[in-house]
């Protein structure tokens, strides 16, 4: 499964940081927004956490990481990371752990274990890096360029280390000056080794009539078969939302390519009657039309398969169509 991970989309699910008030003070910074995470804390400030992601093994992830302090800024990708989170002192290496990391530690890139352990060094000269983290086993690799550059072909590290099998995906941020440090969206490939480096990975499209006629304003709901309804979702890779335009047509984004089907209900209220249909695609179909009729929708798994029902008011009675 190959997913797009914006920031103000996926929550925490654990978080570590040091001084104990330093995310309260005055001369902190703690911004999430779609287009990156920015720390900034005082001096000797170190900030971990754990995402809302599945667990990771195998596979390979991509972000962008970005420096703006000169005295020690470390701004870190993990992986295989283990919970509870035990962070390093500022003047380490990578602020995430346990588990492995990709970090870029004031101006050089690093493969880090538990935070403090360097597997692996290449002196990039770059405080502001695009960087991409493969792990395949007890074996690691890593390269970062610089945003505006090619991607390199050939790895820049490539260690081995058996200490960590699974684990989490995690964010570190630390410096000993109080600058601040950014991380970028993620692109992870569960299980392969093609993270992507942008979003909007597949769209299902199509369009929603009543009576045979284009509905405008409808709205298009659909979640992905799989989705553990457990653990807090995240918009365009567990669900995705869309609305009608004046030909009825609509088209869902979505941020993962999982190979998995998704149940699409849609819906529109006109005249004190509400309007449904539902129907089953996969991602990236087109032409996925859905034609409304009066009723409601319940919707069920049983087993590991979905059985969705449209029920209608007759006589003053909810019945099943």
């Amino acid at each position: 499964m190959r997913v797009w991970v914006v920031p103000n989309r996926v929550a925490i699910m654990e978080q570590a940081y040091s001084p104990d008030d330093s995310l309260s003070s005055a001369d902190s910074v703690f911004l999430i927004s779609s287009t990156y995470w920015k720390i900034q804390g005082a001096a000797d400030f170190v900030w971990g956490v754990r995402l809302a992601l599945p667990s990771f093994a195998d596979g390979e992830l991509f972000t962008r990481l970005k420096n703006t302090a000169t005295v020690e800024p470390k701004s870190s990708l993990g992986a295989r990371i283990q919970s509870p989170l035990a962070l390093p002192s500022p003047g380490y290496y990578a602020m995430i752990g346990p588990g492995y990391a990709v970090s870029i530690r004031v101006d050089d890139l690093y493969i880090v274990k538990d935070g403090t352990t360097r597997l692996g060094t290449y002196y990039l000269s770059k405080y502001d890096a695009k960087v991409r983290f493969r792990l395949n086993g007890t074996s690691l690799w890593a390269r970062a360029w610089g945003p505006s550059d090619p991607e390199p072909t050939s790895w820049h590290l490539q260690v081995t280390d058996d200490t960590y099998t699974s684990g989490y995906i995690g964010l570190g941020r630390g410096d000993n000056s109080g600058g601040a440090g950014y991380i970028y969206p993620i692109g992870i490939d569960y299980g392969g080794f093609n993270a992507p480096t942008s979003g909007n990975l597949k769209t299902i499209s199509g369009q929603v009539t009543l009576n045979g006629n284009p509905v405008q304003g409808a709205t298009v709901i659909a979640v992905r078969d799989g989705y553990d309804f457990s653990n807090p979702g995240i918009p365009g890779i567990d669900f995705a939302k869309a609305t009608t335009d004046d030909n009825g047509n609509y088209t869902l984004s979505l941020d993962v390519d999982s190979g998995n089907r998704w149940f699409i209900q849609a819906k529109y209220y006109s005249g004190g009657t509400w309007y449904t249909g539902v129907i089953d695609a996969n991602e990236g179909d087109s032409g996925v039309n859905i034609g409304l009729r009066p009723g409601r929708v319940l919707r069920a798994r049983y087993k590991g398969t979905w059985y969705s029902t449209i029920y209608e008011k007759q006589g003053g009675i909810w019945v099943p169509r």
